[in-house]
């Protein structure tokens, strides 16, 4: 567990008296725990003698008796939970927008069904993934960019049988509803049904030119058709119970089926004659797969079991036992050289055929793994119980790309002005150093403590972060230096910003003040107080010598940042100020609160030119395109909202709802024509923005 408690779980302890952001929180024996109220006041609790594992929840409990002693600055909305099994990752269930396409998934994320995830399929080439669930619907996906393609609902209901065509284009399902269907992955569209079968359809398979398809079902039969006529070529009779696994020869002559009668069979493809059964171990064969020479057949057994064939002689040349309970899924490495097994004991089995060293297992979610497939490059994809379709590296059992996601929220994002880097500051208190072409994490930069701000220093080469202990930091990235400390705003740093020359950074605190710090070697340079409250957002106008700040006072204010003196307030929003930003030009100011709106502010009138309306919760963070033309915010509502600030209207809307988690910030490309959004998960999705 985390030395750092949820936000939302602070939250809850202290309803409306906390900033946006986690606030650090020890339980460890003999800590005190300080949490500074709105009129100032202090409360202090003594957490005794609990070790790490102690559970918050007891802890929060006891804290709300504290919270009833405090001043509240109005109530904040607590974060309903994530479905089951979701944490720590997000899933793909973004909703398609007007305006904003998804480009990428940084960190990785699950795939997801909203039912028990049945059967998946990779594409020859390995890019393309596609998956069939209980919930009837059949998904394709982007492996490398991480991201849903498509989804079609298979009007038959559950899909219980799955193949995709080599080129990735086109899918082949069969379901409960007796039917075979063709799908077009690219439009989403069906392209063929093919009646036939007299039970449901358990096993579906592709030729390996995609011009024929294979099925097998609870009528006992091996079913063979043309899929550019959509007629039935020839039936393959011979088994006395369902057809529940089929799978063509690489060279396409041969086509192999296991049944719950406990016997494999091989067939010839031209004439369906039977060629031969093959013998030794007796056991229903739940998946089958040919190895990539054609050579040797592999079956998962449903006592557990993973067997492998000689294709010439039909001899078994080897069994593992693989799982406790049954076996459901097995696939080949393109090499040939490891094949791999999913079981209903919730575990993938890797095993290499040539050697005498036991199936290695390692645990791949919740439930049953009931698919599997390699793909080109070597990684596994699994179908699973939970629902969910998962990326496994088989020789550390690790999702190859999950790995870089933060553990937790992502509390801070920024992007290098050549938008060739990026950084995320998490509450897990990394920073990932990312290659947007990659999207993949090149660095991470280790702390003490949660980041609660973050900025690139002009030309992008160096950072400052600021972190929640107070503690602000400076990092080279185009070397491995460590950090350098610059100073630290106590008891808690809630926001940073740097000068457009890069020689001030400026924080806001628990304390109410902002200060400013050297970025050369950390001086402090002066104070500036003014807010009722914490300052929970600064930024800097174009001219470095001016800042705007907002905080829980709900308050905006502008300051001349030499003199240390406010300059003007402006006043209008009914929540916390949680985001401010300054067009390029200095002209005027955005801000985001928790009373659900953001506010343009003209700065010179000191006025408010314009509330942008639409979100439902809090706002959480805010940004705008380089340009000032557009305008980005993250709420706690579970959106992303596109904004064009001349007009107020909103352009778009991005519904992460059923991902189950919330933005927590956001940035712009340099080019304005993309944006990151970061998660409560631990996710950077990417957009690009169309013309």
């Amino acid at each position: 567990m985390s030395d750092y408690p949820s936000r939302e779980a602070i939250r809850g302890a202290f309803p409306g008296s906390l900033p946006a952001r986690p606030i650090p929180f020890h339980y460890r024996a003999g800590l005190v725990v300080v949490a500074a109220t709105t009129n100032g006041d202090q409360a202090i609790q003594r957490v005794a003698n609990r070790r790490r594992d102690f559970v918050w929840g007891r802890a929060a409990r006891a804290l709300v008796c504290i919270a009833g002693l405090l001043s509240d600055a109005g109530e904040v909305g607590a974060q309903e939970a994530p479905p089951p099994g979701l944490a720590p990752a997000a899933t793909a269930g973004i909703r398609r927008t007007k305006r904003c396409s998804l480009v990428a998934g940084w960190g990785g994320y699950d795939f997801r069904h909203a039912g028990r995830a049945n059967a998946v399929a990779v594409s020859a080439d390995g890019r393309i993934a596609a998956s069939a669930g209980a919930d009837g619907a059949i998904k394709s996906w982007d492996l490398a960019g991480r991201l849903e393609l498509r989804s079609i609902v298979d009007p038959g209901g559950e899909v219980l049988a799955l193949a995709i065509s080599p080129d990735g284009m086109r899918a082949l399902t069969g379901g409960a509803d007796k039917a075979v269907r063709l799908w077009d992955l690219t439009k989403g569209e069906l392209v063929r049904a093919f009646p036939g079968h007299a039970g449901k359809v358990l096993a579906a398979a592709f030729s390996p030119d995609g011009k024929l398809a294979l099925t097998g079902g609870q009528d006992k039969l091996l079913r063979l058709w043309d899929l550019a006529s959509g007629k039935e070529l020839r039936a393959f009779r011979g088994h006395m119970d369902a057809v529940s696994a089929v799978a063509f020869s690489p060279n396409g002559t041969y086509v192999a089926s296991g049944s719950r009668d406990i016997t494999t069979k091989l067939w010839e493809v031209a004439t369906a004659k039977r060629l031969r059964m093959f013998e030794g171990r007796r056991t229903a064969a739940a998946g089958l797969a040919f190895s990539p020479d054609g050579k040797r057949i592999a079956t998962a057994g449903e006592d557990g079991s993973v067997t492998l064939w000689d294709v010439e002689s039909g001899r078994e040349i080897r069994s593992w036992p693989a799982h406790k309970g049954k076996a459901l899924a097995v696939a080949f490495a393109p090499g040939g050289d490891r094949l791999a097994s999913g079981g209903a004991d919730g575990r993938i089995a890797v095993i290499a055929p040539e050697s005498d060293e036991a199936p290695r297992t390692f645990a791949a979610g919740t439930g049953a793994v009931r698919g599997l497939a390699f793909t080109a490059a070597g990684p596994l994809v699994s179908a699973a119980e939970d629902g969910a379709v998962r990326l496994w590296d088989p020789a550390t059992g690790e999702d190859p790309v999950r790995r870089d996601a933060h553990a937790f929220g992502v509390a801070a994002l920024a992007v290098a002005p050549d938008g060739a880097l990026a950084i995320s500051g998490g509450d897990d208190r990394m920073i990932g150093v990312w290659e947007v072409a990659r999207g993949a994490r090149s660095r991470t930069l280790r702390g003490r403590s949660p980041v609660s701000g973050l900025a690139l220093l002009p030309g992008g080469r160096g950072a400052v972060a600021a972190r929640f202990d107070g503690s602000l930091e400076a990092w080279d990235l185009a070397t491995d230096a460590p950090a350098r400390a610059l100073g630290a705003h106590k008891p808690w740093a809630l926001a940073l910003a740097v000068s457009p020359d890069g020689s001030l950074a400026l924080t806001g605190g628990v304390d109410r003040t902002l200060r400013t710090w050297s970025t050369a070697d950390g001086t402090a340079r002066g104070t500036l107080t003014g807010h009722q409250d914490r300052v929970t957002a600064v930024a800097f106008l174009p001219d470095g010598a001016r800042a705007v700040s907002g905080s829980y006072d709900r308050g905006v204010r502008l300051w001349d940042v030499a003199a240390a003196r406010c300059l003007r307030v402006f006043e209008g929003h009914a929540g916390a100020v949680s985001a401010v930003c300054v067009a390029p030009d200095g002209a005027w100011a955005l801000s985001a609160s928790y009373d659900r709106t953001l506010r343009v502010w003209d700065l010179a009138a000191g006025t408010a030119v314009r509330t942008l309306v639409g979100h439902r919760r809090e706002v959480y963070a805010a940004a705008l395109s380089p340009d000032a033309k557009l305008a980005l915010s993250a709420s706690l509502d579970k959106t992303a909202r596109l904004w064009d600030t001349a007009s107020g209207a909103e352009l778009d809307a991005l519904d992460f709802k059923e991902t189950g988690y919330y933005p927590t910030a956001v940035a712009f490309f340099p080019d304005g024509k993309g944006f990151l959004v970061g998660m409560r998960s631990g996710v950077v999705f990417r957009f690009a923005i169309a013309e």
